[in-house]
């Protein structure tokens, strides 16, 4: 069954402001992009399946490591505070160890990740493309993935003197080693939704 048409909701006045996005209804992801309030419900199910899978891979690989070099700690729906105009909640975010050591003791995250993954859903897609992926080029993010689970495709980008180049595509059951994640072997066929899977 085709999953539903989620609205996306911005205020059309004046600067948000992080109250705003306290005062968010319950059950809303509340962003501010570009100063600008944006609402959304939570996601559909094929989203949080992609989202699920990929996390679990990298949290499984990357847990007894984490706090060695090389290591990485990888949080669900953080809320990153990349300025006050700019506070997101991407799908994914991974800090390598030496770029964050400790977890934070807010709420919320100030230390740049260094990779963002964004799970594609029909209203959400053009502001991950544009509007996000700009803003995390502007604050040197330096990976950035595309996941959609419809087109059952991944796209990853590296920043490179300030600019996206795209560096992988992939999809279907594809069998994927990535940057930043060179070592590690994700299969792509479990990010989509179960009937459409192999096994």
């Amino acid at each position: 069954m085709p999953e539903p048409q989620m609205n996306y909701f911005t205020r059309p006045q004046g600067r948000a402001t992080y109250q705003d996005i306290l005062d968010a209804p319950d059950g809303m992801i509340a962003e501010i992009i570009n100063g600008e309030l944006h609402t959304q419900p939570r996601p559909g199910p094929r989203h949080q399946d992609a989202a699920g899978e990929l996390t679990a891979d990298l949290k499984t690989h990357f847990r007894k490591n984490r706090s060695k070099p090389g290591g990485w700690i990888i949080i669900p729906e953080p809320e990153v505070h990349f300025s006050a105009t700019d506070i997101f909640d991407p799908d994914i975010a991974g800090w390598r160890y030496e770029t964050m050591p400790e977890l934070p003791e807010t709420a919320y995250f100030d230390t740049t990740p260094d990779w963002v993954c964004e799970i594609l859903s029909p209203s959400t897609a053009r502001i991950d493309r544009i509007s996000k992926m700009t803003t995390y080029a502007q604050h040197e993010v330096g990976h950035y993935w595309i996941v959609d689970p419809r087109a059952k495709t991944l796209e990853a980008y590296a920043l490179r003197d300030g600019q996206w180049v795209l560096i992988a595509t992939a999809g279907d059951d594809d069998v994927v080693t990535i940057a930043p994640f060179e070592d590690l072997a994700i299969s792509l066929e479990y990010l989509w939704p179960s009937q459409d899977r192999q096994d």
